[in-house]
């Protein structure tokens, strides 16, 4: 795969076999809540819509921490998402995913264990969880949401963000 081409497609992440609904006792599909703390298995696709202010920021290197709140991809397509900038990334073990902070619940975060925000298609609830502040996983990539579709805009190395050549 070229460097710059995105790894998955534009239309979004099947889901995986086996992932059903979420569960209403406490558990999110990939792990139980204990202390605050939710397991997203490795390897799970992340999202994380961010503001256009960080872009650039981001693009030059100025940034290199994600941080906030953060959705399954698969749950965040159900969203329907336009005129956003979004982060994807696949969970890695070390990452702690966490149910919203108290304090942030006045700004909108839901107080539901997991936090279940509305009822989009098919029933399914859509899970909103808190990252603390880790660093870019390598392979995340960036993308704008715009009502014609996504447009990949670049894939992190590890040390810089790589662009697609012009044109192409």
């Amino acid at each position: 795969m070229d460097q710059t081409e995105p790894a998955h497609p534009a239309e979004g992440v099947p889901a995986k076999a086996g992932r059903d609904a979420p569960m209403r006792d406490g558990t999110l599909r990939d792990g139980p809540v204990r202390d605050g703390t939710v397991r997203i298995e490795p390897g799970t696709l992340m999202q994380k819509v961010i503001p256009q202010n960080l872009v650039e920021p981001y693009l030059s290197g100025q940034r290199s921490v994600i941080a906030g709140f953060a959705h399954q991809a698969e749950d965040a397509a159900l969203l329907h998402l336009a005129d956003v900038w979004v982060l994807r990334w696949r969970s890695l073990q070390m990452q702690a995913y966490r149910l919203p902070p108290p304090a942030l619940m006045a700004y909108g975060a839901s107080q539901r264990a997991p936090a279940a925000i509305g009822q989009p298609e098919a029933g399914r609830g859509l899970f909103e969880v808190y990252l603390g502040a880790t660093p870019i996983p390598v392979n995340t990539e960036m993308f704008q949401i715009t009502p014609a579709g996504e447009q990949f805009i670049a894939r992190y190395d590890g040390q810089a963000w790589l662009r697609p050549a012009p044109g192409g």
